[in-house]
């Protein structure tokens, strides 16, 4: 029938596949080829230890290099290099909470570090800083310990800026580090803006 669909009949070893094909099912032989093939390909589907790609026949793009043709290699920065923009001095922590904001509080600073807080603190510590934000509700929910500070409350308010910045900084608990995602006068603007939530 398949010889009949696609004009088959004529192809010299289309005729020979046919025959061999008759022959082994006569004698059983057919299955006994078909069998093993079947399980040899099961069993290859089924390595690898639940890697993405068992066996990688053909080159993914995400294991070529990044770099193009004929471009030289990237030199790396020598070790203790300093970023053109400069980089954050270490602090001793004894000496955090002795350190003076260096931004003065003004409106516009102060305005500064609430779109600072809005964009990278809102979503803990909620929009007026009592602490009720959208992860504060999962942390409530999965019965957390630790929950996000309310920055209106004393506990906050009389730190010192440096100890807030400090925090910031190397974060605490559930809170990550804003030392490496933030520049040290955006750490101090959203200084100025929690001391603004009394």
């Amino acid at each position: 029938m398949v010889a009949k669909m696609f004009g088959l009949g004529r192809f010299r070893p289309f005729r020979l596949w046919q025959e061999v094909g008759a022959s082994q099912r006569k004698a059983g032989g057919f299955s006994m080829v078909l069998m093993p093939l079947a399980v040899m390909l099961i069993a290859a589907g089924c390595i690898g230890g639940g890697q993405p790609y068992p066996a990688d026949y053909f080159p993914e793009m995400h294991y070529q290099s990044g770099i193009r043709y004929q471009e030289p290699p990237r030199l790396q920065p020598p070790a203790g290099s300093v970023p053109t923009k400069g980089t954050d001095v270490p602090v001793d922590p004894s000496q955090i909470s002795a350190m003076r904001n260096p931004v003065t509080r003004t409106d516009a600073t102060i305005a500064k570090g609430k779109t600072l807080y809005m964009t990278n603190c809102s979503m803990c510590h909620g929009q007026a800083g009592k602490g009720d934000g959208l992860v504060a509700a999962k942390f409530k929910n999965a019965n957390a310990t630790t929950l996000p500070n309310d920055l209106t409350l004393p506990a906050t308010q009389s730190k010192t800026d440096g100890q807030i910045w400090g925090i910031i900084t190397n974060g605490g608990l559930n809170m990550p580090r804003w030392g490496t995602l933030l520049t040290a006068e955006e750490r101090w603007l959203l200084v100025g803006y929690i001391k603004s939530l009394r």
